[in-house]
């Protein structure tokens, strides 16, 4: 392995990454493929005659044949058929077909298919047998993962849900979280935007805090951050091609076994591992095209934008800028030059197999995506190599190894900039200056009139710096298995998750209109490196008496982190340093530093009685760096009760309801994303301070900032949970329903403190915020002869409430230039919602402005504001005094859906499968920010071509107000004509697949090869006005949702795959 990876990582830095990756994925692919085909020769090469089949070695075999279906004659697509005691082995074709040779003509076939008995057939000489499985109940006990462990599905008494793989390949999607969206209840999943590799929000359940919402997430036993940033995701670095299942731990009892990390959920992401028999290659790829999800509004030409600003400016006094506006036609299209075709493409390549003592699985991927728009994209080429191996009896050692180097570009969209931002700038930017002038410096045209907004030609921002963004990341452990005695098994694994980061960018001196880089080019060089190890031992011992069966599993963890951090900015008269060298004009270098540590101590006891009667019960003991030295470690206890009301011996079904199960459960687990040492008093440089004599001269000070508070600990999550779970019809149809009530205490808050004390403010653990709610899930599978389907459906119900605050009455969680606190957190709703002013429409007349004036007694006092006119924002007076100020504000929405829903299908006739997969949301409220800039009045930038309808005399607009280049009544605040109805409902995946008939695959040497289109964001119905109304988090804050501004415009993606297997 070691050898293996050295190769992975010489091979790149030979080819320079990133501008060779096809030829360094197929270098190593033919390298992983001879790999495999000489682990097993005799396997892998024989010739084949009409009966038999002659190894090389001689040895003379008997071909067999036959199909594999149900017990009403559907096939079988995917049945497994071993020859008893072998690693012989093969499975069926789409239509339930296969073929095996076999070296005795007196073997026994063993065949087996997920969810049905398995069955032996003796050879006994034939050529040709066919089977008919029988399905299981007990088969159809699928096994779930449930940290340190696993569970049979029908033994679980908590909420846990699990995804296969096979679902998640139908989202052509960097990240395995966006795959997730509409498959889970409880899950509400919601893209930052539609960059490459961009941030998503999971939420779980409801947003839990007002500090941090995030799942833990657990990949083969490695704890991975999840990240808060609203234009990345750390998880983009996982290959989704390698995951098997993923199993979601939603309420408090069953994720209490992760402790003081567990508050906002689980997500245990298992990736594939390899199965006995001959080697199994598989290839599977898809490339295609990127739009935007919505039709683009057009800001205004160069026509409309003189016009408009002529309006403008005469309407507070000035002169036209422009003379002749229709002379300038069309002008520059800066939208339609940053925003074009994005392209997607995936390349996965894997070889699995292995005997009953050594099993492998590895693969190779490369993924490249170009967004839509200009000089954005991500790129990931990965190496997974995970390994089982019985050395001996009762010993078993293995690993799950991935490296991966990524590269990408987000141009900061996204980032709510407020004016000027990466997409909004593309509306700004006035099209009355040409994007190329080479008269410039660069060749990019620039601003030439004072009078107007000086904005940065957009596509000079993107092309001319040269950028480079690197990320190598080692993840994953190796473990050590024992087994003693039997039902005792003593498991130690060691885990560790490695990156680097390297950021650097060069911008040479330019010039552009009236705009310049003060004669100096610009070098940015960023490093950023993270450790993260575990040490994690668990003994698990597994029995019964009787009827009594019980798991009794006990574990104790060390973790630990570190991040460091060095950032380096420095400036040139020339061009010449594309480096940091000694002489620069300007220049600053900075670090950073940080660590984190974790000791536990876990236990937990699953016991069933003949399987009816369920008990799971777990606590765990954590002690962090995190917290306060008053509260250095916490305990989490849970537990689960379960009734299998089927398995009853007075239980006696028609056939109708085939099993039935109730369960409830308590826990309480704690959330340790408070940040580090946030019990300790912070130093602030910023107090320098004169010393000596000489006037002027100052010396470097420190002093306190905030006041220490040794009480810091965790936050709570204290959570019940019922549910019940059903199958009817021989488990055809399937009805879960749950209700749950979490409830989040110990909030750390920031407090404000008194003046006289010379400090700011403390932390201390007094918030609490409410969630409750029902999930409902509904299956059904069902077919006649060469027709099959399955169906499902969800609905999640969620009530959000801040209770209270630490006894203060509100905090702001976003303030917007000139409208102050926008959204705010207050005891009674839910958290994050918005206040802003509620309007009456637009002045008409003078007489209107005058009589509003006179509200308060005396006419000349403004009602809102001097210069206020016709045409301008009517502001109502919240509080009756007969003016409006900043107190007229109330609550005007709430980003918090009344329930979220997602259903679809698979269909099958014959060799053409269908997949849909619908999305929606219901009752949350958007708050369009993007409005308030791009149909501004005042600003002397351009808007969108919506404010050639703006107000120009009374009865022509009651909504957009008039031009006013100075905008004396600030139409720009915020008010609820910019909270709308965020609902929607989206056909979040459509794939159409052809199977590849077996016999023409088998002269090629290929098992099964499918060809399928897939859509993906296809079609969307919403009364929102923005370009999509699916809109995420803001800098990643769990209080502000909803905010839609500066977003990089969500994707529309059209691609064709492949998939093939040797």
């Amino acid at each position: 392995m070691k050898n293996q990876l050295s190769f992975s990582r010489s091979c790149e830095d030979s080819l320079n990454y990133p501008h060779y990756e096809p030829l360094k994925f197929i270098t190593l692919a033919m390298l992983l493929i001879s790999t495999a085909l000489h682990a097993n020769t005799t396997e892998a090469f024989r010739l084949t005659t009409s009966e038999h089949v002659s190894n090389i070695d001689g040895t003379v075999q008997q071909e067999i044949s036959g199909t594999v279906t149900d017990d009403s004659g559907v096939p079988l697509p995917g049945a497994s058929v071993v020859e008893k005691g072998t690693t012989n082995g093969t499975q069926t074709d789409f239509d339930g077909n296969y073929t095996l040779a076999v070296e005795n003509a007196n073997a026994i076939l063993e065949f087996s298919y997920i969810g049905y008995a398995a069955q032996e057939v003796a050879v006994n000489g034939q050529s040709n047998i066919d089977a008919q499985l029988v399905a299981s109940q007990a088969e159809l006990d699928e096994v779930v993962v449930v940290g340190y462990g696993t569970q049979k599905k029908s033994n679980v008494s908590g909420s846990i849900v699990s995804v296969k793989a096979e679902e998640l390949a139908k989202v052509q999607s960097p990240t395995f979280d966006a795959a997730l969206q509409g498959k889970v209840p409880g899950v509400y999943i919601s893209s930052n935007g539609g960059q490459p590799g961009g941030g998503i929000a999971v939420r779980i359940r409801g947003v839990g805090s007002i500090n941090n919402s995030n799942p833990l997430y657990v990949i083969d036993g490695v704890v991975v951050p999840s990240g808060n940033s609203e234009n990345s995701n750390p998880l983009v670095s996982i290959n989704p091609n390698d995951i098997e299942t993923i199993d979601i731990l939603k309420d408090a009892a069953s994720t209490a076994i992760y402790g003081a990390r567990a508050a906002n959920g689980v997500v245990l992401i298992t990736t594939k591992r390899g199965q006995v028999g001959k080697p199994k290659v598989t290839y599977n790829v898809y490339g295609g095209f990127q739009k935007p999800i919505g039709n683009l509004p057009p800001p205004m030409n160069a026509e409309q934008f003189a016009e408009n600003m002529n309006l403008a400016f005469t309407a507070a006094g000035e002169d036209a800028p422009f003379t002749d506006p229709a002379a300038l036609g069309k002008g520059a299209d800066y939208l339609g030059a940053v925003v074009n075709t994005g392209w997607i493409t995936d390349h996965q390549l894997a070889v699995s197999g292995g005997s009953e003592n050594h099993r492998y699985y590895t693969s190779l991927n490369y993924f490249d995506n170009e967004g839509i728009m200009l000089e954005t994209f991500q790129k990931r080429f990965s190496v997974r190599v995970n390994t089982d191996n019985t050395i001996t009896k009762g010993i078993k050692i293995g690993n799950s190894l991935a490296f991966s180097r990524g590269s990408r570009f987000d141009n900061n969209a996204g980032n709510r900039t407020f004016i000027h931002g990466a997409f909004t700038s593309l509306y700004q930017a006035i099209p009355t200056t040409p994007i190329y002038d080479p008269s410039t410096s660069t060749g990019y045209g620039g601003p030439t009139d004072l009078r107007l907004e000086r904005t940065r030609n957009p596509l000079s921002q993107y092309e001319l710096p040269t950028r480079e963004n690197i990320t190598d990341r080692l993840l994953g452990n190796v473990y050590l298995e024992l087994t003693p005695l039997k039902g005792l098994v003593f498991r130690s694994a060691f885990s560790t998750d490695i990156s680097n980061d390297r950021v650097y960018s060069y911008t040479p001196i330019w010039e552009e209109g009236l705009l310049n880089s003060g004669g100096l080019s610009n070098i940015t060089q960023n490093r950023f490196n993270s450790f993260f190890w575990s040490l994690e031992n668990t003994l698990t011992y597994s029995g019964s008496i009787g009827k009594h069966n019980f798991v009794a599993t006990v574990g104790g963890s060390s973790q630990a982190s570190e991040y460091n951090e060095l950032r380096a900015n420095a400036s040139y008269d020339t061009d010449v340093f594309t480096e940091i060298v000694l002489g620069a004009v300007q220049d600053q270098t900075t670090s950073a530093s940080s660590e984190e540590s974790l000791t536990s101590l876990f236990g937990r006891l699953t016991y069933d009685y003949d399987n009816k009667y369920l008990l799971t019960a777990a606590v765990r003991r954590d002690g962090s760096s995190k917290f306060g030295p008053n509260n250095k470690f916490g305990v989490f206890p849970s537990f689960t009760l379960g009734w299998r009301v089927s398995q009853e011996n007075f239980w006696n079904p028609d056939g109708t309801i085939t099993d039935l199960k109730l369960r409830g459960g308590w826990g309480q687990v704690g959330s340790d994303a408070i940040g580090n040492f946030r019990y300790l008093a912070r130093l602030n440089t910023q107090f320098d301070y004169a010393f000596g004599n000489e006037t002027g001269v100052s010396s470097l000070g420190a002093a306190l900032e905030d006041l220490a508070n040794p009480n810091v600990k965790w936050e709570t999550a204290t959570e019940y949970n019922f549910g019940l779970d059903a199958s009817f019809f021989n488990g055809k149809l399937t009805f879960t329903g749950e209700y749950y009530d979490r409830s989040r205490t110990d909030m750390l808050l920031v407090l404000p403190l008194a003046g006289v004390s010379g400090l700011n403010e403390t932390v201390d653990n007094v918030g609490e915020v409410v969630n409750k709610g029902l999930e409902f899930s509904l299956g059904y599978q069902g077919g006649k002869d060469d027709f099959t389907y399955d169906f499902s459906a969800n609905l999640s119900t969620i009530n959000s409430e801040v209770v209270d605050l630490g006894g203060r009455d509100e905090i702001a969680a976003f303030s917007y230039s000139g409208s102050g606190a926008t959204v705010v957190i207050r005891p009674g709703e839910p958290l994050g919602v918005f206040l802003g002013r509620r309007t009456e429409g637009l002045f008409q007349t003078q007489e209107e402005v005058d009589a509003a004036n006179a509200i308060d007694g005396n006419p000349d006092t403004p009602y809102q504001n001097l210069g206020t006119g016709p045409g301008d924002f009517k502001w109502r007076d919240l509080d009756g005094d007969g003016r409006v100020t900043n107190d007229d504000k109330e609550i005007i929405g709430s980003p918090v859906p009344d329930f979220t829903y997602g259903f679809g299908g698979n269909f099958r006739y014959k060799a053409v499968d269908l997949s849909l997969q619908f999305f929606g949301v219901q009752g949350n409220d958007i708050f369009n920010i993007a409005r308030s800039n791009i149909e501004a009045s005042g600003r002397a930038f351009n808007k969108s071509s919506v404010v050639v309808n703006a107000w120009n005399g009374p009865g022509t607009s009651n909504s957009i107000p008039r031009p006013q280049v100075q905008d004396p009544n600030q139409n720009t605040i915020l008010g609820d004509h910019l909270v709308e109805d965020g609902s929607y409902l989206r056909l979040r995946t459509l794939q159409v697949g052809f199977n590849v008939p077996s016999k023409p695959l088998s002269t090629v040497g290929m098992s099964n090869a499918r060809i399928y289109i897939s859509g993906q964001n296809v079609l969307t119905w919403t009364k929102f006005t923005g370009i999509d109304p699916e809109v995420g988090l803001d800098e990643g804050n769990s209080a502000v949702a909803g905010i839609y501004n500066d977003l990089y415009p969500q994707v529309q993606t059209w691609s064709v795959g492949l998939n093939v297997g040797f």
